[in-house]
């Protein structure tokens, strides 16, 4: 049984370049983490790190998707837009920083291949 130091947290305060977007998103992985009782102050270099990710992330995706994945350059040239090559590295980003967090299935220990057949009615 763990004691009452281990199953206390701690919300961190968030840095003052954490704003719009990225507060949203720290306020609520804190809920989330200490609901699962695994915040703590020293949580706060990888907090603020995921949330400015989840900010540029956002950032991103609404010029994605304004103007689309695919961009005409002033060349005439088409390629792949800079906001999506963005959206698209802030993602695998934020899968890791999710992760290290333990806010993924994953890390909670959920597994996909289990199923809960009780109270189900529903046969196919």
């Amino acid at each position: 049984m763990p004691t009452k130091k281990q199953t206390e947290t701690k919300r961190p305060t968030p840095p003052p370049e954490i704003e719009g977007e990225a507060l949203l998103e720290w306020d609520r992985c804190c809920e989330e983490l200490e609901q699962l009782g695994r915040l703590n102050t020293v949580d706060r270099g990888i907090l603020t790190v995921h949330c400015q990710i989840y900010a540029a992330n956002q950032a991103a995706f609404k010029h994605v998707a304004q103007w689309g994945p695919v961009l005409k350059a002033a060349n005439g040239v088409v390629g792949q837009g800079p906001f999506w090559k963005t959206m698209k590295d802030a993602t695998a980003l934020l899968q890791k920083s999710y992760a290290e967090l333990g806010l993924t299935p994953k890390a909670r220990g959920f597994d996909a291949n289990q199923r809960d057949d009780e109270g189900d009615d529903l046969d196919f």
